[in-house]
């Protein structure tokens, strides 16, 4: 994972507990390279904040767990998890993610972890928090 791919509100893997947190600041490191070049400051669900370097966190992958609990369904018609209402508006095909403009569809890119899901979301313009 590059860690320049992260934005505030993506959520990482603390990889010495391997919990969840969620990106609420993002603070440059004078003199380190792109690797190491950063400082998170992230919390998690009970509002616990840490202060860690960037090789400290590591993507969450996507699971059918985590689409479903932020409302995602299997939609066995197309035989891929949808966000309601089924249309092919907004769809998350095995590892694609998709989204339709009034315009035409763009494949946003490759979604296997959670903060790629989130960004594609928002490019969408589909406002959704993601809980873990």
């Amino acid at each position: 994972m590059n860690t320049w791919e992260l934005m505030i509100g993506d959520w990482v893997l603390y990889r010495k507990n391997n919990t969840p947190y969620k990106i609420v600041g993002i603070e440059p490191m004078e003199g380190l390279g792109p690797r190491e070049g950063f400082t998170f400051k992230l919390t998690d669900s009970n509002e616990v904040f840490l202060f860690v370097r960037a090789a400290s966190v590591a993507p969450v992958p996507i699971t059918s767990d985590i689409l479903e609990k932020n409302g995602f369904v299997w939609n066995l018609e197309c035989e891929q998890f949808m966000l309601p209402p089924y249309s092919p508006d907004v769809s998350y095909s095995g590892a694609i993610f998709y989204a339709n403009s009034k315009y035409a569809q763009l494949e946003l890119y490759e979604c296997i972890y959670v903060h790629q899901m989130q960004q594609a979301l928002r490019l969408a313009g589909i406002e959704k928090e993601i809980v873990l």
